[in-house]
């Protein structure tokens, strides 16, 4: 449609539009806005790739994503995926490398090969607790992210789902059983690794690959401290402590909830802050007025 249309900057959709076709505004590299796209009902693969100037999109109500939509839009800066939404496809928003907030929907059961690999500016994703599965690469290259918690209904990780990340503060394992691969958490470097199930993971030389463990504090439920340092590949790490809480209560994140959306008091996101009434919305759901003067 306008596809490496370099003088387009600001587009407005016709009502009639419905459908936004593969490769429609691909390479689209000046393009900052696009408005009427609350009645699009389909947005298909490469969509926006390389629309490397587009800072906002709302995503409207959709049954399911494409590959590549957003991959390499390098100023888009936040994110919010629809409710209803279950899957999350390859590459959807891969080095999207301003974006600081994302939303994922509680809907989400699976999460596909470099769905947010590159986005250097993400510090944190909060994964949804119907969550599955994770491919290869998924969260790869997220260099500044600092906190990850992989859910308790997750059975299935790929490999390297956080490789290049080097900045993590906690990384938070679930309780009950699943299926890594072998290199899962390979190339990150972690300070404190929160292991809540009371008999250790089987891990292998690689899961942990490159690790440093002898910075990296593995925290164990209380009175497991043992059978940690008796497990294999666990007993690698230098310093194990058990947490106090038996529930993990006391390994629980501490980072305040983070800013995913800003609205004008009529309805419209706006970025950063704008004069008159702010409507917050953060990753926990929950919602804040403010004035801005």
């Amino acid at each position: 449609m306008f596809a490496s249309c370099h003088s387009l900057t600001k587009l407005t959709l016709p009502y009639n539009i419905t459908i936004i076709s593969s490769y429609a505004f691909y390479d689209c590299s000046e393009l900052e806005e696009i408005a009427h796209a609350d009645k699009i009902t389909a947005i298909k693969d490469h969509a926006f790739m390389n629309c490397s100037k587009l800072k906002e999109f709302k995503l409207p109500e959709l049954e399911k994503l494409e590959e590549f939509t957003f991959s390499k839009c390098s100023s888009l800066t936040s994110l919010e995926i629809p409710e209803g939404i279950t899957y999350l496809p390859q590459s959807f928003a891969s080095y999207c490398s301003s974006l600081k907030n994302l939303k994922l929907p509680s809907t989400l059961n699976k999460i596909m090969l470099y769905a947010l690999s590159g986005c250097s500016s993400l510090e944190r994703i909060d994964l949804p607790e119907t969550l599955e599965s994770i491919m290869d690469n998924a969260f790869a290259g997220c260099t500044s992210l600092k906190y990850f918690r992989l859910p308790e209904g997750i059975k299935d990780v790929g490999g390297y789902i956080i490789s290049g990340c080097k900045q993590i503060e906690e990384l938070h394992l679930p309780k009950l059983p699943l299926i890594m691969s072998h290199s899962v958490f390979s190339d990150c470097q972690v300070k404190h690794l929160y292991a809540y199930q009371e008999r250790p993971h089987k891990i292998n030389e690689y899961t942990f690959n490159n690790i440093n463990y002898d910075t990296c504090t593995l925290h164990v439920p209380k009175g497991k401290r043992e059978a940690y340092a008796e497990a294999f590949y666990w007993r690698n790490f230098a310093n194990i402590v058990e947490m106090d809480d038996p529930t993990g209560v006391s390994a629980t994140e501490t980072v305040e909830p983070l800013e995913t959306t800003r609205y004008a008091i009529d309805g419209t996101i706006v970025m950063g802050k704008k004069k008159g009434v702010n409507i917050i919305k953060y990753n926990d759901g929950t919602t804040k007025k403010v004035i801005v003067r």
